[in-house]
């Protein structure tokens, strides 16, 4: 093999390993973004619920579950 080759193939896989490195350093960050989004989202519904506590923390749960977890218990508990 020649020596621009093993050049090229080192400098591919150290982009690839760098864009890896950032890819996996964005996501997570994201991913804590849009769950602490639902968990809002799934409180706001419960701010605005005219039915009994009961109905509403129940509400509240059921869409608590599609956050993926990490969201507090229903206020009202």
């Amino acid at each position: 093999m020649t020596r621009s080759k093993t050049l090229r193939r080192r400098l591919y896989r150290f982009l690839v390993l760098a864009a890896l490195a950032v890819s996996l350093g964005v996501l997570p960050a994201a991913k804590s973004s849009s769950q602490s989004d639902c968990c809002t989202k799934c409180l706001q519904r419960f701010l605005q619920c005219d039915g009994t506590t009961i109905v509403c923390c129940n509400i509240y749960k059921t869409c608590v579950q599609q956050c993926q977890g990490g969201c507090p218990s229903c206020p009202d508990q």
